[in-house]
Parts: structure tokens; sequence; C-alpha cells
């Protein structure tokens, strides 16, 4: 089944890229047959016990999935949301020990830890056995889940980890994340396991090196989860948003605290002619996430305000490192911001780096369906803003089924 979806998205990105050009949309029957076939034997292998058992395989299968969905699915998002909802599902019902898990994996995870599938007790069979693979899957799982909630589409499964970690998080209730932030931890020995004692000097130094910003990541994704939840109480229940507005402020203050330095000196990292090094073009990447989740939480709050200091801030460092990025490594890297590419076009008033976003995501509507989709919405959203001279909440447009929904 993971086979038919490696094939089911090459198949349909061939097709995407071939009808880019002549302005058509070339639809291809052989990627939606590889489609339904991993369809086929996903459901069938949830009805076997013993092969529901390997994870590795169904989440690799089900994040496949959401990527076919995302780049090419329906502009309803209903596929996506399916997949979000029934990944729920598989966490409530595989993973219900999961914080008792973590908790045995406390510290560095020895070659046990992760070489072998993991349960909490040997006789509950309900449970799925755990590995480092599937750790590292929920750490993506988690990101991207946090990604649909900003477009109204996800925010179950981070909803799920949420209820399953609740304990770990019990523990330490100033830092809301400490508990995804062990199930990340668990997964750091991946590639080492896999690769056993062959694995390269070079890339072990890699991966400690870029610990700490793939971290980041990680604790931008939960926030990302975090603001979304709230721009969603912020319009349904006003009483309920003011209570959490507080505890998502703690949380963005301690993720900048605890990665203060690499925020501090992102945008004066220079390549000095190496530009491909990983943990520049990363820093690059990653950092203005940081910045796009502090912009939304503004955006929010300060809804019917100018640009404050923050807000200028964020957009400063958004820009520019968004500027040497694509000098560097041209779309390929605007694929990677292009989240805090879209905030920046909501926020900024500067017509000129408006304009320069506005190309960006012209060039990247080659990319996916989901590009094009952002791209209208954006234009639509700063459109409105500009003829009433206020801000205009983009959850109301995609509300209003008059724009198709995405995920970037």
């Amino acid at each position: 089944m993971v086979m038919h979806m490696v094939t089911a998205i090459s198949g349909q990105e061939i097709a995407y890229l071939e009808s880019f050009g002549n302005g058509r949309v070339l639809h291809s029957s052989r990627p939606a047959e590889h489609y339904g076939d991993a369809m086929r034997i996903l459901a069938e292998t949830f009805k076997d016990n013993k092969a529901s058992s390997d994870m590795d395989s169904i989440l690799a299968t089900l994040w496949l999935m959401m990527q076919y969905e995302q780049r090419f699915g329906d502009g309803y998002g209903m596929g996506l949301k399916s997949h979000l909802s029934g990944l729920a599902a598989v966490l409530n019902t595989k993973y219900a020990s999961l914080a008792d898990l973590l908790e045995a994996g406390r510290g560095l995870p020895s070659a046990s830890l992760g070489a072998e599938s993991l349960t909490t007790s040997p006789y509950n069979i309900e449970s799925a056995p755990l590995s480092t693979f599937a750790t590292r899957m929920l750490v993506w799982f988690a990101n991207f889940d946090a990604s649909a909630a900003t477009y109204g589409l996800g925010g179950q499964v981070n909803s799920s980890l949420t209820q399953l970690l609740s304990q770990v998080t019990y523990e330490d209730e100033d830092n809301p994340i400490k508990g995804y932030f062990k199930v990340h931890q668990h997964s750091n020995s991946l590639f080492r396991i896999i690769w056993g004692e062959e694995y390269p000097q070079r890339e072990l130094l890699d991966d400690l090196e870029n610990r700490e910003i793939f971290y980041l990541l990680g604790s931008c994704g939960q926030l990302r989860y975090m603001v979304a939840d709230l721009a969603k109480l912020w319009h349904h229940d006003r009483n309920r948003a003011e209570e959490q507005i507080t505890a998502v402020e703690r949380a963005i203050r301690l993720v900048g605290r605890k990665h203060s330095e690499i925020l501090r000196v992102a945008t004066s990292l220079s390549s000095e002619g190496d530009n491909q090094k990983r943990l520049i073009s990363n820093v690059r990447y990653i950092v203005p996430n940081f910045h796009a989740t502090v912009l939304q939480f503004l955006r929010i709050t300060r809804f019917d305000k100018c640009l404050d200091e923050r807000q200028r801030l964020s957009l400063r460092e958004i820009m520019t490192l968004a500027f040497k990025s694509f000098k560097h490594e041209g779309d390929t890297a605007m694929m990677r911001i292009s989240w805090p590419l879209f905030m920046a076009g909501l926020e900024t008033d500067d017509l000129l780096h408006r304009e320069w976003i506005f190309d960006r995501f012209r060039s990247l509507g080659r990319f996916g369906m989901n590009f094009k989709r952002a791209f209208l919405l954006l234009e639509a959203v700063v459109d409105k803003q500009d003829r009433l001279g206020e801000r205009v909440n983009m959850l109301d447009l995609l509300d209003s089924g008059c724009y198709e929904s995405f995920v970037v």
C-alpha cells in the first residue's frame, strides 16, 4: 500500500506538471487507481488484527495520502479531514498508553528502545507497538495537522495527542508542549538505529548540529495548533478565548526564550559561498515559522489595531530570511516557508514586499493546487482589506464557500 501511494503521487505530479504549462487540467486515471488500491489494502489491514500491528506501514501510507490530498485533492478538503480524523481515531485506539511509553524511554533512547517495537505491557493486546519510526511520524503528523487547523481543516490529531499526553503535560502546567517534546525526543535516534553501526559519522554530527533547530520547528507546530484553536474560539466563544490568550502567549514566550539565540542570529548568518550548508538552510526556513505564529497570534488578539513593533519585527525577520532563501535556493525554499509568506502577505503594509510575495505564490502554483488556492485567497483577503481599511478574517471567506480549501 505504501508503494501504491508513492506511484499515485508520482503519477499525479507528472500529470499536473504537464498540464501547468498549457493552462488546462490534465486528468489521469492511473494515479487515482493506485490511490484506490492503497485505500482498499489499508481497509483490509485494519480488519486483520495481526496486520494492523504494523503501524510503521500504516502511518507511512496515511502520510502519503495526506500529501496527495494536500497537493491534488478537491477544493473541499473532505479527503484530508477524513484522513486526519481517521488517524486521530487510530491514535486513541492503538496508543492509549503513549505517555507511559515515553516515560519508559526517558533520556537518550537505547538501541532496544528504538530497534525493537515497544509496548508498555506485553499483555496489552490492543496497544500497538511503537517504534522510533512511528514516533517520528507522529512528529510530522502533528505539524501537518497544525497546518490544516490554520485553515479550519485539522486539529483532530493534535487534540488526540494532547489528551494522550495530558499526564506528561500535567506535571508541568507552565509548559503545555512538554508532552509533544517527549515524543520528538523519543524519535531522535531513528536514523542511527536504522543504519546501525554503519551510520556515517558525518551524518551523526549533522543530526546533532541540527537537533535544536528541529526542536524549534516542532515547537512552532504546536504553537500554530494552539493559535489556530484560539482563532476558532475567538469567533465562536469569546469568553473562553480570552482565557486561552494568556496560555498561548505564555507558550510563545517560553519557546522564544528557549530558542532565543537561534532567533536572534538567524538573519545575520551567512553562507559564505557554501549555500547548501544544511543548518543555515534549516534556520532560514524554520525561524520564519516562529515569526508567522507571532503574526497570526497578534492578528487575532489585535485585530482592530495597527501594526505594533512586535508585528513589524516579525515581518522584517520573515522577509529578510525569505529574500536570502530565495536567492540561494529559489522556489524550493519558498515552498517550505509558504505559510510565513502567506501571513506576511496578509499583514504587511509595504506594497513592494506584498507584490514580491504575490510573485512567489504565482510561481509556486506549478507545484500543487494548494499553492494556487492559497494565492487566490490571499489576493482576495488583501483586496478586501484595502477596500475596507481594516483586517478581514480569512476563515469567513473560506466558510462562505467562495474559495477552495487548502493547506500550506
